[in-house]
């Protein structure tokens, strides 16, 4: 695969992230990947919604939370809303 396509580091972060789900230390490489599949493309709804992921982790749930939606919002058929949904709701109670 292409390391100048943003689904390479999709791909690569993604695998980064579920094989070391449980350990902070690997979610920041997996991160980093998703932070350069959105750089190349920045209409990939899919690395922004695993970014939010890692987001929600190790960043903040608010950064995870405008992450989703903006994802939510690029492409309607990405069946995230339980995600969303616990970034999100946290701020409208």
């Amino acid at each position: 695969m292409d390391p100048t396509v943003s689904a390479y580091y999709d791909k690569r972060g993604f695998f980064k992230l579920s094989t070391n789900l449980m350990d902070k230390a690997h979610i920041f490489p997996a991160l980093k990947d998703f932070d350069r599949a959105v750089q190349l493309d920045p209409q990939n709804a899919v690395a922004l919604f695993h970014h939010a992921q890692c987001s929600g982790i190790v960043i903040s749930p608010d950064a995870a939370c405008s992450e989703f939606t903006k994802a939510k919002s690029m492409d309607p058929s990405l069946e995230i809303e339980n995600f969303r949904r616990r970034y999100c709701d946290h701020k409208e109670n």
